[in-house]
């Protein structure tokens, strides 16, 4: 049994705190568990607070052996003041402690162990060291070496916030570690308030490019492979020209650009609702590149095409809004090995190319064009950022609700650019990738301002 526990003591933190890392932890942890609060409050599951002891020490009230859980009961601990950023599979299959990142010491802000382990923290603990030891971490540190000695865990998984993490959690962080100030509820703007709250972002690794719950998108992917379509399944490198246009707001000063493409035979493939803005401007795009599961993306249908390649996890409602067009070919976006689960009954009569990449349409629209042979490769409007006020070069009412936040790019000199949380992994993993689109031969430029045209500047030297 993962019993993840936390404790709320006295009045420095409100109940919302409570209510938020259970939220966080629901959507972050897929596994059975139970919630545990160590609290002088009455709330469910609680455990009852040591009366003798103040505020963070009733933590080593965790490791009392006569708590009503069995032994061998897998502990997971929070401190109220972390903010989840990433899925909590692994962290609830290792045992350990987060090394500090400026002390000697261990910090106590997420511990994992099996109930029973550990016992001396409570068992040899005398009430005079509260005040002989700046705080339960001190006291956790010193008696580590007698019995049980901990593992810190892998240092990427835990960041503290201040140092590491204010402009974005880095990439594998499993949490941010709120210590000193400021608090989780005290910041209003940037990525913290789309994590710290109730049904806020999650970054599983599963879920990128989906947008809707990972069982919506399995029943989707069950349902949509059934359909009397042919499936997408690559080609050989071919000298072919393409041109993948995304709808940041550079693209609208790409036009005549993306047209002169088209005069010299190069291949449009436009990103989900660009397919329409090309619409307008003259130009139909040859492919139009669907990826993510929410029913509110049937608008994209209405672009005039010569191939919608939809993956398959898209709504069903999609598929349905396209039946009557003669090209449509079906994609898969690879996830995980549920996946592979469900693709299964058709693997024998329909070779199956599911591929793998980024969060977003254009890492994914990348991957496909690679796999289908294209080797010289031109991107407009995947700027990254937003420009002013302006997500898109068209009114998108889905991302309305993004909230931007500032983020530095120490090795372009400093350059700060206003970006949603997804615009901000979408750059890092775009750099990321850029090794692999090298190594098989792919000769990609990008056009425009923003962050990714200014990063491939980077890499380019130029």
């Amino acid at each position: 049994m993962i019993r993840v526990v936390c404790v709320c003591v006295a009045d420095k933190y409100d109940l919302e705190y409570v209510a938020i890392l259970f939220d966080m932890v629901q959507r972050n942890l897929s596994k059975e568990y139970t919630f545990h609060v160590i609290t002088d409050r009455d709330m469910p599951n609680a455990i009852a607070a040591d009366p003798g002891l103040p505020g963070w020490w009733q933590k080593l009230k965790l490791f009392d052996p006569s708590l009503p859980f069995d032994k061998g009961d897998r502990m997971v601990y929070f401190d109220l003041d972390v903010a989840i950023t990433g899925d909590l599979t692994e962290l609830t299959e290792t045992k350990g402690i987060i090394k500090d990142w400026n002390l000697p010491g261990y910090n106590s802000s997420v511990m994992v162990w099996d109930h029973g382990e550990h016992a001396n923290v409570w068992t040899d603990f005398y009430r005079p060291s509260m005040h002989e030891l700046d705080g339960d971490q001190d006291w956790i540190t010193a008696v580590s070496h007698l019995a049980d000695p901990w593992t810190p865990f892998p240092r990427d998984w835990f960041v503290s916030y201040k140092a590491h993490a204010v402009d974005y959690p880095p990439k594998g962080c499993i949490a941010a570690i709120f210590h000193g100030e400021p608090k989780p509820s005290e910041i209003t703007s940037g990525w913290v308030p789309q994590v710290w709250k109730i049904g806020g972002l999650t970054e599983l690794p599963v879920t990128k490019g989906m947008n809707v719950s990972f069982g919506t998108a399995l029943a989707n992917i069950e349902a949509n492979a059934k359909l009397d379509l042919p499936w997408f399944v690559g080609a050989a490198p071919h000298k072919q020209t393409a041109v993948i246009v995304g709808g940041a707001p550079s693209l609208r000063h790409s036009m005549d650009a993306i047209n002169a493409h088209r005069q010299r035979g190069a291949k449009i493939i436009a990103l989900n609702n660009a397919g329409k803005y090309l619409n307008a401007h003259g130009i139909r795009p040859d492919v139009v590149i669907i990826l993510d599961a929410r029913p509110e993306n049937i608008a994209f249908t209405e672009a005039q095409t010569d191939c919608f390649l939809m993956a398959s996890q898209c709504d069903p409602s999609l598929f349905e809004a396209v039946k009557d067009h003669p090209n449509v070919i079906l994609w898969h976006a690879f996830m995980c090995d549920e996946m592979k689960d469900v693709l299964t009954p058709y693997m024998e009569t329909h070779p199956i190319c599911a591929l793998g990449g980024g969060g977003t349409v254009f890492l994914r629209g990348l991957g496909l064009l690679v796999e289908a042979g294209y080797r010289k490769l031109h991107a407009y409007g995947v700027d990254s950022c937003y420009h002013a006020d302006e997500h898109h070069s068209y009114d998108q009412t889905l991302n309305d609700a993004d909230r931007p936040m500032e983020v530095t790019v120490p090795f372009l000199g400093n350059a700060k650019y206003r970006c949603a949380s997804w615009m901000a992994r979408q750059a890092s993993e775009f750099w990321d990738e850029w090794p692999n689109l090298i190594e098989k031969g792919v000769k990609l430029t990008v056009h425009g301002t923003g962050l990714i045209p200014d990063l491939w500047r980077a890499l380019h030297g130029r």
